[in-house]
């Protein structure tokens, strides 16, 4: 699917799920949020900013996965080079910067180290999202062939699987959804709501805005019942509620925008760099060293700015990449379709 013909109300909740991306890793994961809430340290204004800027975005990975799952990953010889070339293009670049900049802290075995992308990386949704691209044809195939009974059936078994094995007790399988068992399992949800996309339009938007709304409070109430790092797990079953009803309220919409398309088709570029571990360590230093002991409001202008500026620049160099990787990944394209 080109990006003029792509639906934009899709492809703005693309957008959209990377900056809550952003936001999860420039909140939570730079300003740790407290191991247990209580109503005495909830009512602490920058305790409760965080858990509301977290319960409110840590729903990114799961609707960025929704989407493969509504559309439906179709894996082709060009797909999973550009793919590649994408990953690696960062990974080599970047740490080849850093260490011509700063050769005391990063050498020669980090770059070479940097060209397996899917085996030495410290970014986990890569190799997770690989596989899952890999088996969606096995997926996309066996979801097909069953009815309506056999696929809620499909789905409360891996939500058992997933949330009550996973989640809720810990089990190895998936205990907080770092993991292409995770992937899979929202993709299965994403696929199942493309089977009633017809209904989805006759539903009024207001009550899936109502659905999200309360399942955010869930979000938020679930931090004072269980740890932080479990009320923010993304199989726990209240951020999958949250990301299923925030992805309807995008899917009951339609309209076309071709900016949104153009930004969207590059917005997987914000995470590639952002979180390579030399730019994150630095963006991380950098927000901390500038808002540690300012008061709220100066640290909600700066910290909007912030994302706002990694989420512009990653885009725009992101479509200086693809002057660079297209042309290169056509050719690698052509030359294996040539030999297969």
């Amino acid at each position: 699917m080109g990006i003029s013909t792509r639906q934009s109300n899709i492809e703005l909740l693309r957008i959209i799920s990377m900056i809550m991306i952003l936001m999860v890793h420039f909140t939570g994961a730079t300003f740790p949020i407290p191991n247990q809430i209580t109503i005495n340290n909830f009512f602490n204004i920058n305790t409760s900013t965080k858990v509301i800027m977290e319960s409110f975005s840590i729903i990114g990975v799961n609707c960025f996965i929704l989407i493969s799952g509504y559309f439906g990953i179709r894996p082709s010889v060009k797909g999973i080079v550009n793919f590649i070339l994408w990953c690696s293009f960062y990974s080599i670049s970047i740490y080849s910067l850093y260490t011509l900049a700063r050769p005391n802290q990063y050498n020669v075995q980090n770059i070479i180290e940097s060209f397996a992308i899917f085996s030495h990386t410290d970014l986990w949704f890569i190799p997770a999202y690989f596989s899952l691209y890999i088996i969606a044809p096995i997926i996309n195939k066996g979801t097909s062939s069953l009815n309506q009974k056999q696929f809620i059936l499909l789905l409360c078994g891996l939500t058992f699987i997933n949330v009550y094995l996973g989640w809720f007790w810990g089990e190895k399988v998936n205990p907080t959804g770092y993991n292409v068992m995770q992937l899979i399992y929202i993709y299965i949800i994403g696929r199942y709501i493309k089977t009633k996309a017809k209904s989805i339009y006759r539903i009024k938007c207001n009550r899936y805005i109502i659905g999200y709304l309360i399942s955010l409070l869930l979000i938020v109430f679930s931090t004072f019942i269980c740890k932080s790092s479990a009320a923010f797990a993304y199989n726990s079953p209240f951020v999958i509620l949250s990301s299923v009803f925030f992805f309807l309220i995008f899917a009951s919409m339609y309209f076309h925008n071709t900016t949104i398309n153009y930004i969207a088709s590059s917005a997987f570029a914000v995470y590639l760099i952002h979180k390579m571990p030399p730019v994150w360590n630095d963006l991380k230093n950098i927000l901390i060293d500038n808002t540690n002991g300012t008061n709220p409001f100066i640290f909600a202008i700066f910290w909007i700015l912030f994302v706002a500026l990694i989420f512009t620049s990653s885009i725009t160099i992101d479509k200086i990449r693809e002057l660079i990787t297209n042309p290169v990944s056509a050719k690698i394209t052509k030359l294996i379709k040539r030999i297969i």
